[in-house]
């Protein structure tokens, strides 16, 4: 009985979780991301070999 309504109460906050994250984005974007995120930056151009490897260690 516990598992019942736990699993109803769990479906619940889920579905409400979700109307909340549809309806109040604060940055406009649908997506993951938290409000002080920064936007992704766009990849390197392969014009230099080694810019792929060393990128994400900024």
């Amino acid at each position: 009985m516990w598992v019942h309504a736990a699993g109803w109460l769990l479906l619940f906050v889920v579905i409400a979780v979700l109307l909340l994250a549809i309806t109040y984005q604060p940055t406009g974007k649908v997506g993951g991301y938290r409000p002080e995120d920064p936007p992704r930056k766009p990849p390197a151009p392969p014009t230099d070999p080694g810019s792929s490897s060393h990128r994400g260690t900024l």
